[in-house]
């Protein structure tokens, strides 16, 4: 009787995610696959069978019936069993274990923007593996920094070196409104002085600054006095203490009303502001033909004579040179307006 040699062998490898090998001594038939592992939550495995040794054509037989073919693709975690037989009947099996890909390690970090209405917002991402990132849809970058953001919610996507994509969402929230107001328009007659008031959130401002600084008290105060000799607008900027800023604009409309205006009283402290007695025109081209004042006792404190007013700085509140005591003193005052009229002006000032 002849000896007959019936060359199966069951032989099982375990998978390491990348290669499976099968090899049967006598009959020479060797089997491997090359593997995909899927992605967490997705059936995106991929095992691609490779023959070699043995009498084509083969014939292959999967333990789950559904499965046919030297290559699958779309396939889930699990463990999957292969038979192969070749035209002399030599049989090699082959078991391949597909694990899902453990998700990558990563830190997201958000940093609200600090100023209300700006895009100031950053999203950072930290990890030790080497990762892709994209935000709404744009293209994958290894840049793992977004900034310039403003408050929202962001879609990112991270991709890993097995191609696995995760999507993260990111929210930024919108800082505190910061609010400053001016009104619309100051009215002002000319030789008046108004004071500026802002509205808002003044408690939060740090710092403001006043532009032009032209006939103000004070041009780094929330609500300075102006005595605008003609119209313009100032622009406030305020600043809070994390650098955000905010502007409003008030324009100031100076009213001439009557040809000639003289205040009532006068602060000569050297403030820059009302420190001088003067007449205000409506007309640079008034002259002053001669301005007396005199004290209550009727000696006469200060003069001058044949003097444009728009040039005229006018009485610093001093009799040679020497600061004089508050009071009440009186002017007499001749002008010439452009059209050849003479007008005579009297009254009080009060001295402070």
């Amino acid at each position: 009787m002849q000896n007959l040699l019936l060359c199966f062998w069951p032989f099982f490898l375990f998978n390491n995610g990348l290669h499976e090998r099968a090899y049967l001594p006598g009959c020479e038939i060797e089997l491997s696959a090359l593997t995909k592992d899927p992605c967490p939550g997705s059936d995106n495995g991929r095992i691609e069978l490779e023959i070699t040794g043995g009498q084509p054509p083969y014939y292959l037989n999967w333990t789950d019936p559904s499965l046919s073919g030297m290559l699958l693709e779309e396939l889930g975690p699990g463990i999957y069993g292969v038979t192969v037989t070749d035209q002399k009947g030599c049989s090699a099996n082959l078991t391949v274990f597909l694990f899902p890909v453990s998700p990558p390690q990563y830190q997201l970090i958000l940093e609200p923007g600090l100023c209300f209405g700006v895009a100031d917002g950053t999203v950072r991402f930290e990890s030790e593996d080497p990762l892709e990132y994209r935000i709404n849809n744009s293209a994958f970058d290894t840049a793992t920094v977004f900034t310039g953001l403003l408050p929202g919610v962001y879609s990112f996507s991270i991709r890993d070196t097995f191609g696995c994509t995760y999507e993260v969402s990111a929210h930024l929230p919108t800082p505190a409104p910061l609010t400053l107001e001016l009104p619309e328009t100051l009215h002002l007659f000319l030789g008046d002085t108004g004071m500026i008031l802002p509205t808002g959130d003044l408690e939060r401002f740090v710092s403001y600054s006043w532009e032009p600084d032209l006939w103000l008290s004070c041009s780094d105060c929330p609500t300075p006095l102006t005595f605008a000799e003609e119209e313009l607008t100032y622009r406030l900027t305020a600043t809070d203490e994390r650098d955000c800023t905010r502007e409003a604009e008030v324009r100031v409309v100076v009213d001439a009303g009557p040809r000639l205006y003289l205040p009532n009283a006068f602060t000569p402290d050297g403030d820059g502001y009302n420190d001088h007695f003067r007449p205000y025109v409506g007309d640079e081209q008034t002259e002053i033909l001669f301005f007396y004042v005199f004290h209550r006792w009727g000696g006469r404190v200060f003069s001058v004579l044949n003097t444009p007013a728009a040039s005229f700085p006018g009485w610093d509140g001093t009799l040679d040179g020497n600061p004089l005591e508050p009071g009440v003193f009186v002017y007499y005052l001749k002008v010439r307006f452009p059209d050849g009229k003479f007008e005579v002006f009297t009254g009080d000032v009060l001295l402070l």
